[in-house]
């Protein structure tokens, strides 16, 4: 009967009454689409927010509470006593602090004041974290804060044809002597060529020497101890050569 009553209706009016339906139609599927979406960016960010919380905790749980610990603010050479000004308290994660290092306690809130005025035996690095072994002994002058233990200081005179180096640097020491001279150091230290041969003698002498001073036709070495006459009697005797170390 509807559809009959319906058919009865002038075409205009028709055309109206379809025009709305589609209207009204298409108005509640654009709300259901907003609807869906605003529902789908809320699921997004709680997602979202829910797994970065999760990846905090997995961090915080696999490195642990965080701890304070003293930093250097610039470069440090090797000998320089240390400034309140070339430190500072920074919080790392717990896990990257090494077990010497400097850190704030419940008995010590303030580690860089016992600090300030120490001597590092080595250069440091800007950013780096301060440790125990970086430190000289204390009363040391600038130039014994750098010979460690079982290690001694030596100047020795070089040739002026040797590496161009710097304090700090690491070297090998090697003797050369001629072919027809001997040397306290060539018994068993210079290898297989022996003196009267028509090859100089080569041989290692000190291995890992740190370079301490430079000057003209003169250098300052840290070297063992136990080579210390080694050292200075290929000084003397034969020609000292440096090779320096990566």
């Amino acid at each position: 009967m509807f559809v009959s009553v319906f058919n009865r209706l002038p075409d205009k009016l028709r055309l109206t009454r379809i025009r709305h339906r589609y209207l009204a139609t298409t108005a509640t599927r654009r709300r259901a689409i907003r609807q869906f979406a605003s529902l789908s960016i809320a699921l997004g960010i709680g997602w979202m927010v829910h797994s970065a919380s999760a990846r905090a905790e997995s961090v915080q749980s696999a490195w642990g509470q965080t701890a304070s610990v003293v930093m250097t603010t610039r470069a440090i050479r090797g000998g320089d006593a240390l400034a309140r000004d070339d430190l500072e308290m920074r919080r790392i994660p717990a896990g990257m602090a090494p077990e010497s290092a400097f850190s704030a306690t419940d008995t010590d809130s303030d580690p860089i004041a016992s600090i300030v005025g120490r001597r590092v035996d080595s250069p440091v690095g800007a950013g780096e974290i301060l440790t125990g072994s970086d430190l000289a002994r204390a009363g040391r002058s600038r130039t014994a804060s750098l010979v460690d233990d079982g290690r001694a200081a030596v100047t020795l005179k070089v040739p002026d044809h040797q590496p161009s180096v710097e304090p700090g640097d690491e070297v090998d020491v090697y003797g050369v002597a001629a072919n027809d001279e001997a040397s306290v150091n060539d018994t068993d230290a210079y290898g297989r060529f022996g003196i009267g041969s028509s090859t100089p003698t080569v041989g290692l002498i000190q291995q890992s020497a740190r370079v301490l001073e430079v000057g003209s036709g003169a250098m300052t070495l840290v070297v063992d101890v136990d080579k210390v006459s080694k050292v200075l009697t290929a000084s003397r005797i034969d020609e000292i050569s440096l090779v320096i170390r990566g």
